[in-house]
């Protein structure tokens, strides 16, 4: 089917669901993992925070000791 005038061959739609999907899928990818992001940061300070409490509360009972083995325990990150 070959376009009779100018105005036909410009205003062809075939392929914009398949472009429009396209971003749709791309900023549904990129907010899901900008809230697996948000989650894995949150539970990270959450943890840290513990961790901070459970070594002060150690530490104030005279056990520095435990204070620091707790807080190495409890705090994420690597583990030496």
């Amino acid at each position: 089917m070959t376009p009779k005038t100018i105005k036909e061959l410009f205003h062809e739609d075939s392929g914009a669901v398949t472009v429009e999907s396209a971003f749709a899928l791309v900023a549904l990818i990129t907010t899901v993992m900008t809230c697996c992001g948000a989650l894995v940061a949150s539970i990270a300070y959450v943890r840290c925070v513990d961790a901070a409490r459970e070594a002060a509360l150690n530490a104030a009972r005279g056990d520095e000791a435990q204070a620091m083995a707790v807080a190495s325990r409890i705090a994420p990150g690597e583990r030496s």
